[in-house]
This record gives structure tokens, sequence and C-alpha cells, in this order.
């Protein structure tokens, strides 16, 4: 993991990685539209405006997030977010999910 993480700031660092065909693919723009919109909340309560007009569910799978992600739209076209979590915590949710 420590080697992947090392991979990812290098890349993130020269704006651009090299494609297993080869070939470099520049992330730059993609990157700055990313550090531009993130937003930090806390350490005190987000407020939170309550919905009325929409749910949330939440389920544990065995697949993988954008398994999940290309999945889901398919079955409702809705807005749909997947959370993607650490590996050993979904493995200790599918463990969970298994014994209930």
């Amino acid at each position: 993991m420590r080697g992947i993480a090392k991979q990812t700031l290098a890349i993130v660092d020269a704006g651009r990685y090299r494609a297993p065909g080869g070939h470099s693919v520049t992330i730059g723009g993609e990157l700055s539209a990313a550090v531009e919109g993130t937003r930090m909340f806390g350490p005190g309560p987000v407020p939170v405006i309550p919905d009325t007009d929409r749910f949330s569910v939440c389920e544990v799978t065995g697949e993988s997030s954008p398994e999940a992600a290309r999945r889901l739209p398919a079955r409702d076209p809705a807005a749909v977010a997947v959370l993607d979590v650490a590996s050993a915590l979904c493995a200790t949710l599918l463990r969970a999910a298994r014994v209930l």
C-alpha cells in the first residue's frame, strides 16, 4: 500500500502518468478542478437541511465500488453516490453482513 501511495503522490506532483500502453496521460486539468472543488467542513457540526423528497439506502455488497457505481444507475437512474471506504473496513462489513 505504501508503494501505491508513493506512486499516487508522484503522479499528482507530476500532473501526469504513463499508461500501460506506454502513452502519457495528463491529469493537470482534472487535478486542478478537484482541488478547486474540494471543501473542508469541521471540526464543528455541518448545517443540515432536512430533505423530505428523497431517502437513502445503504448496501453492503461483494462487488467493488466501480462495479456498484455502474450497476446502480441501471436499477434507478436517479442520482447515485457510492462511498468507497478502506479495504479493511469493507472486509469487516462484509463479514458482518454474512453473519446477519
